[in-house]
């Protein structure tokens, strides 16, 4: 087992098993070196976490919500390159999406809680550039959303 895939089995993460795509896209795109992720939604054994972040989950709960989502990464590398976490030379970016209400500030609380999971996983090669934003509204009344490319060996 490589090293990327030992580091997260230490803090007993679990990785979920992805779900089919919900429309005429790809989870995941591997292009030469590069591999880029459609968004990610909070799923737990398929079901939905719906909600609004400081109306009716607390910033707390969205920041579990968005760590459901950061989970649903390094799952959905191990597909799209046969399992093999190690082919990940970098992330490049990772981006985190909050559904909150108009004057929440914290943003940037929700979603970078959660990209810990990336630096864990990957140490130095976890180190990316971040947009972290609320929105008012997500497709399927999603809590969060998040998206990500990595740079990718063989």
């Amino acid at each position: 087992m490589d090293d990327n895939n030992l580091r997260l089995l230490q803090p007993g993460i679990v990785l979920p098993c992805m779900p089919s795509p919900v429309a005429n896209y790809s989870p995941a795109s591997n292009h030469t070196d590069a591999l880029t992720f459609s968004g990610k939604l909070p799923r737990s054994v398929r079901i939905m976490v719906p909600g609004q972040i400081d109306k009716d989950l607390s910033i707390n709960e969205g920041v579990a919500v968005a760590r459901m989502c950061e989970t649903a990464f390094p799952a959905t590398v191990k597909v799209a390159l046969g399992g093999d976490l190690g082919r990940i030379e970098r992330s490049l970016t990772l981006n985190g999406f909050a559904n909150a209400t108009d004057d929440l500030e914290a943003n940037p609380q929700v979603i970078d809680c959660a990209l810990d999971l990336n630096a864990a996983a990957f140490e130095e090669a976890g180190q990316h550039c971040r947009k972290a934003a609320g929105l008012p509204s997500f497709s399927l009344g999603a809590a969060v959303e998040a998206s990500a490319s990595f740079a990718v060996c063989g």
